[in-house]
């Protein structure tokens, strides 16, 4: 199996040492790793996930994807190994663990978040199953038995001639928090993770007319402003948008990741953190990751389910009908 690049273009072209893109999922499990267990669910995964299960190699000027029969490369670390390389068996795929943690890296250009969490779904079937010696129901699951079908292999931008474009207009300079911190070449990453009982941030979500995705945005463009108060520098905020609703192609394996970005106006900024809420989607503008990923329609505001402007009635987006 050999196929070329085409919707991964874009991760692909843009990746370096410095930003890999990778896609990291960690996952934390009841017990200790079994070793032995992991290494059999992992195999089983990809011989699930063939597309996934391969090497990138440049053929007359242009990246190809082609088989990667070596095993996908395990590590006891939660560091991992680095992809496309001999440290990786040249797969775009590794897991590491250590404890009672496995990490799956994904390159970015082979699928998004969406596209990686079928694959570690599948691989806490195998894993769980024979981990803990119990059936679990397969019901929407990826299993090496399925078929795989065209709507999953088949990217769904190849050969397409009718996507909508938009003009590539000059975009207002953003904040730059890492120069305005003098942090550019600070290479540490830190990650801090803050735990809400979810039915409360629904409800509080709820109370301020917002979005759960669109209340993060609007919580991290207020307290960057407090931070930042006298600069004239535009807060923009970007959401990823599955777009796979609005190609019709919710099977689709590949990179299908656009955008919609929040900018934090300043006429915004001194009103109730409800009334913020209600217009933060009038904020919303389509962001062509790709180029088709926006239509050539008036105006946002934006459908922040696939990234395509509401009809401007604004009766509802045309596209995926929400």
């Amino acid at each position: 199996m050999e196929r070329k690049l085409y919707s991964e273009i874009r991760e692909l072209y843009m990746t370096s040492k410095e930003f890999p893109h990778v896609i990291g999922i960690k996952v934390r499990m009841c017990d200790p790793i079994d070793r032995d267990v992991l290494r059999h669910a992992t195999d089983t995964t990809m011989e699930r996930y063939p597309y996934f299960s391969v090497e990138l190699k440049k053929i007359d000027g242009q990246y190809h994807y082609a088989d990667n029969p070596r095993p996908v490369v395990i590590t006891n670390s939660l560091k991992g190994v680095e992809l496309n390389s001999k440290e990786s068996n040249y797969h775009m795929v590794a897991v590491s663990w250590a404890n009672d943690w496995v990490v799956f890296d994904v390159f970015h250009a082979l699928t998004d978040g969406t596209g990686a969490y079928e694959l570690v779904r599948t691989f806490l079937y195998y894993y769980c199953s024979e981990r803990y010696h119990v059936h679990i129901s397969g019901e929407n699951v990826r299993l090496v038995e399925d078929e795989i079908s065209d709507q999953e292999w088949v990217d769904p931008i190849e050969g397409r001639t009718d996507l909508p474009t938009l003009p590539q207009k000059e975009i207002a300079k953003a904040l730059n928090l890492c120069a305005t911190t003098g942090l550019e070449d600070d290479r540490r990453k830190t990650v801090y993770s803050i735990a809400i009982p979810e039915s409360e941030f629904m409800r509080f979500n709820l109370d301020n007319d917002a979005s759960p995705a669109t209340m993060v945005a609007l919580l991290l463009s207020r307290a960057i402003a407090s931070l930042f108060p006298d600069s004239k520098d535009v807060i923009r905020i970007i959401l990823c948008v599955n777009q796979r609703t609005a190609l019709k192609a919710p099977q689709a394996h590949q990179s299908l990741t656009g955008g919609a970005t929040l900018e934090y106006k300043d006429r915004t900024r001194d009103l109730p953190l409800s009334t913020q809420g209600t217009i933060t989607p009038a904020w919303s503008l389509p962001r062509p990751k790709r180029m088709w990923c926006s239509q050539a329609l008036p105006p946002p505001p934006a459908c922040l389910r696939c990234c395509f402007p509401r009809t401007p009635t604004r009766s509802g987006c045309r596209y995926c009908r929400t």
